[in-house]
Order: C-alpha cells, then sequence, then structure tokens
C-alpha cells in the first residue's frame, strides 16, 4: 500500500558526495523532500513516489509528514 505525500527529510539541498561526513543539522539550508504529493500540483511528475523536491527546514504543511518504519522479524 502507498500513501503518497511529502516526507520530509534532513538531508541539505546541494550537490554533494555521499561521503562527505555528517550534514550539519542546525543549519538553515533548504533540505529536500521525497515522496510526492497531489495536493495542488497539476504536474504529474509529482505524483510518484520518487519524486523530490525541497523546503524550509522551518516550514511545515498538511501534506508534509514522516514515515515509521521498521525491519519485519
Amino acid at each position: 500500500m502507498v500513501r503518497i505525500h511529502w516526507d520530509g527529510r534532513e538531508t541539505v539541498l546541494k550537490p554533494y558526495d555521499a561521503n562527505d561526513g555528517r550534514e550539519d543539522m542546525f543549519s538553515q539550508d533548504f533540505r529536500v523532500l521525497r515522496g510526492g504529493s497531489s495536493s495542488f500540483r497539476t504536474d504529474r511528475s509529482y505524483l510518484r513516489t520518487s519524486a523530490r523536491d525541497w523546503n524550509d527546514p522551518l516550514h511545515s504543511d498538511f501534506d508534509i509528514g514522516f514515515r515509521c518504519a521498521r525491519d519485519v522479524p
């Protein structure tokens, strides 16, 4: 089952080397949103779970959330 919504990430929106070290969690740089949403969008590319966007880390909205997950025993 897939529920399409934006999944807020802590990754800073910038080009980077995957091995460059930890992110600065206190920076005010834009963060990546992963997932997608049909809310107020007319572009079909946002209707995919692989969609990516960005936002201010202090911004919140009804269609930005997080997913809780765990490994199956």
